[in-house]
């Protein structure tokens, strides 16, 4: 299938990433892929010997990169969140979507879930920008008077 093929099956609204593997690319398509743009597509190759080639200049290339490159340590979800409560102490939701790298509505569910956790609690009191801190563990607090 042509790359032109898979450009064209795309919705809109809708990206599409692409991965190709292979022991070793030559230049020219290594050339090509570095400079490879398109607003809804992205195009990866991965050299066996020199790992992830795409075009670093693309915003959505890399953020998309993480899922195809073997070369890091996956981190949870829920270590992320972990270190990121322990280090704040207040936040907002924009300021959790930030750290974590999640859009706002995702965000908000991510807080909907952990509120019903009992992992964070929500300080607002009122104010339009809610803010939330973490929980106190629950063997803590029954040692509080």
């Amino acid at each position: 299938m042509r790359l032109q093929s898979w450009r064209e099956l795309l919705k809109k609204g809708q990206h599409k990433c692409v991965c190709l593997f292979n022991r070793s690319w030559d230049e020219e398509i290594k050339d090509f892929t570095i400079r490879f743009v398109h607003p809804d597509f992205v195009l990866y190759l991965y050299d066996l010997e020199e790992g992830l080639i795409f075009n670093t200049e693309n915003e959505m290339a890399r953020h998309y990169a993480y899922w195809f490159n073997t070369e890091h340590d996956k981190q949870k979800l829920d270590e992320m969140i972990e270190g990121f409560l322990d280090s704040h102490e207040h936040f907002t939701v924009q300021e959790l979507g930030d750290a974590l790298g999640l859009n706002y509505k995702g965000t908000e569910k991510l807080i909907k879930i952990l509120l019903r956790k009992g992992t964070i609690l929500d300080v607002t009191f009122g104010e339009k920008n809610p803010k939330y801190i973490k929980a106190k563990p629950k063997e803590m607090e029954n040692n509080n008077i």
